[in-house]
């Protein structure tokens, strides 16, 4: 007799625990459904840091050149045309995912002429291979990228001189720069 209640207790235990699973509400995954938009505004478009250096930045060469922020890389640079179509289109997708801080266009076509990086030391480590990257996609564009260190302040002068020292530099002399030491 006792083989008999062993799988008896043994079912019974299984069925209660199959009731009482469907009556315990288990944690749902949230999806987004449709018509549900589960967005909200950003307190700001840039930081505090990237906020005082356009500032800086329109002050410097705003008279000039048109300032934009935060700018998707693929909306600036794209894959050459002679590509395979797989090839054209991992390019892409590794340059549509990322943007440029700043990027300097001419007033009267809004032409890229610059692209403008504000690196602090927190980037450098955490972002120092999608840097890399940048300047090397910007280079093989033919588009100077140039970089400022994030600071509490920056002097108009200062950071205008190194636009247009950047500006008038041939776009080739990047190489140093972002080549890794050997």
């Amino acid at each position: 007799m006792e083989w008999i209640v062993i799988p008896a207790a043994s079912s019974v235990a299984v069925a209660l625990a199959v009731v009482i699973g469907l009556f315990v509400r288990r944690p749902q995954r949230r999806t987004i459904e449709a018509g549900q938009y589960p967005y909200r505004v950003q307190p700001s478009v840039f930081s505090t840091s990237e906020r005082t250096f356009l500032g800086v930045l329109n002050r410097a060469v705003g008279d000039t050149y048109e300032v934009l922020g935060k700018v998707r890389v693929a909306d600036v640079i794209a894959p050459k045309n002679d590509l395979s179509q797989q090839v054209w289109k991992e390019a892409f997708d590794r340059i549509s995912r990322v943007h440029f801080d700043f990027v300097l266009c001419h007033k009267d076509n809004l032409q890229p002429a610059a692209v403008v990086e504000l690196d602090n030391g927190a980037d450098r480590d955490r972002f120092g291979a999608e840097n890399l990257f940048l300047d090397r996609a910007a280079h093989a564009a033919q588009l100077t990228v140039i970089r400022f260190e994030e600071k509490g302040s920056y002097s108009v002068n200062a950071v205008r001189g190194k636009v247009l020292k950047g500006l008038n530099a041939p776009v080739m002399e990047l190489t140093e720069r972002i080549e890794p030491a050997a």
